[in-house]
């Protein structure tokens, strides 16, 4: 029998962390963003004390405790304050191999995909979140909203299997729960998930006062950039850098709808593409076939 991946017992000390990106990235120090990330540490080491415990437990009959003990937590605030750097520190420090992150909408799309496909008996939900643990016991959300009234009478169900299964849940959102799809469609029944999420997560609101996409902007009327060159590349890096919390400039392909398409980069809803990519590729009828 091979042996598991190695554990770190120790994990990521996410205050110093953060105070290192604050010393030498340039990070501007937030009491705010310190908060949240206090909150972090604390399912952090809850994680990493759980995978010690299922890494001593490897091969034998009995099996270790789940995610139960493991906290949860759903961070809310207005756009630009940092809670996609903050997830993203959080998410690469924790030693887990078993984890994913994805963005709510994304997540949604293959629930309903598996909804669509499933044909045994039984409860559906429950089916996914046993199959969602299977392969992740840390599950990250980005951009948590909720307008659609098929993925709001579904949501009791589905965050009950993951809580059932011991999956640990972060959660990022630029609203607080209690204000989540306002003015929806059978509101009351969401309502219901609303008040067993808030038994379940601990809420916490990044306040930071300043929006960091605007920080080092110089005009907020720059909206065409010419010609094109260097320098114009530039500028759009730098301004790629500034709406996306420091995303990842790094080209890949973004399926939207069932098409695939080439971008320079993308990170959470900012999306860098030239026009080629857009608009002389044959987009229309990809993914069809």
């Amino acid at each position: 029998m091979s042996k598991p991946p190695a554990v770190k017992s120790h994990p990521v000390n996410l205050v110093q962390h953060y105070e290192q990106q604050v010393e030498e990235q340039g990070l501007i120090f937030d009491l705010a963003q310190l908060n949240v990330v206090q909150h972090l540490q604390v399912i952090l080491d809850q994680l990493a004390a759980e995978s010690v415990r299922r890494k001593r437990w490897f091969g034998r009959k009995k099996k270790p405790s789940s995610s139960q003990g493991v906290q949860h937590l759903y961070i809310y605030g207005e756009v630009g304050r940092g809670k996609s750097m903050l997830m993203d520190m959080f998410y690469h420090a924790c030693p887990i191999s078993q984890k994913r992150r994805v963005h709510f909408h994304t997540f949604m799309q293959e629930v309903h995909q598996f909804v669509h496909n499933w044909t045994q008996q039984g409860n559906v939900m429950s089916a996914m979140g046993e199959e969602i643990s299977q392969s992740a016991r840390l599950l990250c959300f980005d951009e948590f909203h909720v307008t659609d009234i098929a993925d709001a009478m579904i949501m009791e169900r589905l965050f009950q299997s993951l809580f059932d299964q011991g999956v640990c849940v972060v959660i990022t959102s630029n609203r607080h729960p209690s204000d989540l799809y306002q003015g929806g469609l059978l509101r009351e029944q969401f309502l219901r998930f609303v008040n067993k999420l808030l038994n379940k997560v601990d809420v916490v609101e990044l306040t930071a006062k300043q929006d960091y996409r605007r920080q080092g902007v110089a005009s907020e009327q720059l909206r065409f950039i010419y010609p094109l060159g260097q320098d114009s590349t530039a500028c759009l890096q730098q301004r790629y850098h500034q709406l996306s919390d420091a995303g990842v400039v790094e080209a890949g392909i973004v399926q939207i709808s069932g098409r695939k398409i080439q971008v320079e980069a993308w990170h959470g809803r900012v999306l860098w593409a030239t026009f080629s990519q857009l608009c002389r590729e044959s987009l229309g009828d990809f993914g069809r076939n």
